[in-house]
């Protein structure tokens, strides 16, 4: 690669990366580590240059070359994952810093999952530090885990952190908890302990950020003439601001003056900062997100003209997410073309037109030979963010779905894997009811890109390369239409019986690739499985109890247990206990979830001392949702659940935090997909699964 480094400095560091592979086991070549130092230093010694190769030495060569993508400008998430997944997680740190700097960065780009991963890894390595703690607080703010982020800046604020930061994001969520219930008992609170700490952080710093908030909520609490005259004053300094201010540091700026022009009433001027500022924004759909959620509650207070509310919300562009499905690759032997290999090109230009002229820049498909690896393919090149969707392990489906050994097919697939933002395998293994693995991904598959568009405030856009007719099974592309539509959704399709009709087909060589596949090849189930909700919940505290409290708890607690199962509208189809362990299985992700909380809560409200034990305790809850076996249990000879699925909820049960109730991603997903909305699921982490059975995504379930 090019750089600017003398050749005294590039064989220290040729001698600094030996070092490195001998000692660490770096992958990679050697000439490939010395262009990643080489970028370290060089990106670096622009903005820091003391001491640059010393820092590159003593830090994992993965953190530093992140730390130097982000001193070069805004890199893409294409570019920091690959990094970012070759840190070696046991090694410890120098510094918070670059834990710190790409926290900041994900944040700006809307991607609050993986920002709360790295503050929170940060945090874990590194020890205590502020604006990390803060981080990790706002990026569960913006995934919607309001409650778990006030906590975080409440204990900063008992600290003593009376930053304008710390107060002013304490104003931000009691604003989130007012908007999420504007008509509720506490809402009068939540609105003035917002506007409060509003006020206070704008006392503090001066700045505009807690300025044009409080301009805000006092405009919504009433208080006009107070709102207006702030909104004026903050105009004033933002536009004193610009003169002086460079242009990574300018959105804000230019969003604040939008909003500002808002609050006092002015529209067009409003209109044209918002443009301004989304213009600026780029690829930052965190940062336009949460500015186009002020500006709707603005305009609900100021009930404005319909077209004008048009107007300043279209100047307000927030992430278009694409929900992708497709034909895979006709077999050669195919009886009736769909997809031949020979209008792959046709496929790939038309698709291309359609992702461009929509503007794509997130999109969530799986990932088989044919227009779902076209697909990420596409959107790779257009700079967009792509998210893989399989129906169970690499391997299986690559012999299933992508190609035979030597196919071309593979080596995409490799590609698009190594692309992709994250890559979600919904099952360990392919099930007997082949078309129910499909069913299930797909199903997880659109939860997913509809959690992404409401966590983005974004715009879903369905799109499918589909021949109109019906599939060679469930689970394939006509499924997949049929139930977007169902959902009301408005599906592009691109149709390739227009384009074979309209493709000129070549004569066909013995050396043409092919993928030997046909489209989710369906075998009869023995057994047919159901997608069912599971739980496993236990009792913190119970190992401590006596022989005699045993007894008690069994009695009095698990008497509870039974006559809430019995009584309850979402009282599960079969139930379990052993000990303090509680396993039951449910009809729906809505009856699963809202039993889990009433079950919860049922702990929370008993007196442990009143049923005669020595100490409190607490419960344990983990929910899946995946295919599950119904069968009679030979020893009990009562109906019962059994499969892989149920192991992995048996897994979640353990490290859920006592008192609260933890969902896989496949049943936050599956949620989503069928419109729950009497719970939501926000975003914990990826974390350690009991036994070593892995790291994976987990989300905390919460009543809305």
């Amino acid at each position: 690669m090019d750089t600017d480094l003398s050749s005294e400095d590039r064989e220290r560091i040729e001698r600094l990366v030996e070092s490195f592979i001998k000692k660490n086991g770096i992958p990679g070549s050697s000439g490939e580590c010395v262009d990643l130092a080489s970028l370290v230093v060089s990106s670096l010694r622009a903005s820091e240059s003391t001491q640059i190769v010393d820092h590159a030495a003593g830090e994992d060569p993965a953190l530093s070359a992140i730390v130097a993508l982000l001193a070069e400008g805004k890199p893409r998430l294409s570019q920091i994952l690959p990094l970012w997944r070759s840190r070696k997680r046991d090694r410890r740190p120098c510094s918070p810093r670059p834990y710190r700097l790409l926290s900041e960065r994900l944040v700006k780009m809307g991607e609050n999952l993986l920002a709360y991963d790295v503050a929170s890894e940060g945090l874990r390595l590194c020890g205590d530090h502020t604006r990390l703690r803060q981080l990790k607080a706002l990026s569960l703010a913006r995934s919607g885990a309001t409650q778990r982020a006030l906590r975080i800046f409440h204990e900063l604020e008992e600290k003593g952190c009376t930053d304008a930061e710390t107060i002013g994001m304490l104003g931000r969520l009691y604003k989130d908890l007012w908007e999420s219930d504007p008509a509720g008992g506490r809402s009068a609170e939540y609105l003035k302990r917002s506007l409060d700490y509003y006020k206070e952080a704008y006392a503090i710093s001066g700045d505009s950020w807690p300025g044009i908030n409080a301009a805000t909520m006092a405009l919504v609490s009433g208080r006009s003439e107070e709102a207006e005259s702030i909104a004026k004053t903050v105009t004033a300094e933002c536009m004193d601001r610009l003169r002086s201010t460079g242009e990574d540091q300018r959105y804000w700026l230019l969003a604040t003056l939008g909003e500002a022009w808002l609050v006092r009433g002015e529209f067009d001027p409003a209109g044209k900062w918002y443009g301004k500022a989304a213009n600026l924004a780029g690829k930052n759909y965190g940062d336009v997100a949460s500015t186009r959620r002020n500006a709707v509650m603005i305009l609900d207070h100021l009930d404005c003209d319909p077209a004008v509310r048009e107007s300043i919300l279209g100047s307000l562009r927030t992430a278009r997410i694409a929900l992708f499905s497709g034909h895979m690759v006709d077999d050669p032997n195919r009886p009736e073309p769909r997809f031949p290999s020979h209008i792959e090109e046709l496929v790939r230009e038309t698709l291309r037109e359609e992702l461009s002229a929509a503007e794509v820049d997130v999109g969530f498909a799986s990932a088989a030979c044919g227009a779902d690896i076209i697909f990420h393919e596409i959107l790779h090149e257009l700079g967009g963010e792509t998210h893989v969707v399989l129906p169970y392990g690499c391997d299986e489906f690559v012999r299933d779905s992508v190609g035979e050994e030597g196919s071309p097919w593979i080596e995409r697939f490799d590609r698009v894997l190594q692309w992709a933002k994250d890559v979600t395998q919904v099952s360990f293994h392919k099930l007997d009811d082949e078309a129910l693995s499909y069913e299930y991904a797909n199903m997880v598959l659109l939860g997913q890109a509809l959690m992404q568009a409401e966590m983005l405030s974004g715009k879903l856009i369905p799109v499918a390369v589909w021949d109109g007719r019906e599939g060679d099974g469930p689970g394939g592309t006509s499924s997949n239409v049929h139930r977007w539509r169902d959902l009301g959704m408005e599906v592009r399709v691109i149709d390739t019986n227009q384009l074979l009709a309209g493709a000129r087909s070549p004569t066909r060589l013995e050396s043409e690739p092919s993928s030997g596949k046909v489209e989710n090849p369906v075998k009869p189930s023995p057994k047919a499985a159901e997608i069912r909700a599971i739980l496993f919940a236990d009792i913190a505290g119970y190992t401590e109890l006596s022989e005699h409290e045993n007894i008690l708890f069994v009695e009095d607690f698990m008497t509870r247990v039974a006559d809430l199962a019995e009584s309850s509208p979402h009282g599960p189809l079969v139930s379990n206990t052993w000990g303090d362990g509680i396993f039951m299985v449910f009809e729906t992700v809505t009856d699963g979830g809202l039993f889990a909380l009433d079950l919860a809560d049922l702990v929370e409200s008993v007196s442990w001392k009143d049923m005669g034990l020595s100490h409190d305790l607490s419960i344990r809850i983990g929910l899946h949702a995946g295919p599950v076996h119904r069968c009679i249990d030979p020893v009990t000879c009562r109906p019962n659940y059994y499969g892989v699925h149920v192991g992995y909820a048996a897994r979640l049960e353990p490290i859920t935090a006592p008192g609260h109730v933890y969902a896989s991603r496949q049943f936050a997903a599956v949620s989503a997909c069928k419109g729950t909305t009497d719970f939501g699921c926000d975003y914990v982490g990826r974390v350690p699964f009991s036994k070593g059975y892995g790291v994976f995504p987990t989300y905390h379930v919460r009543r809305v």
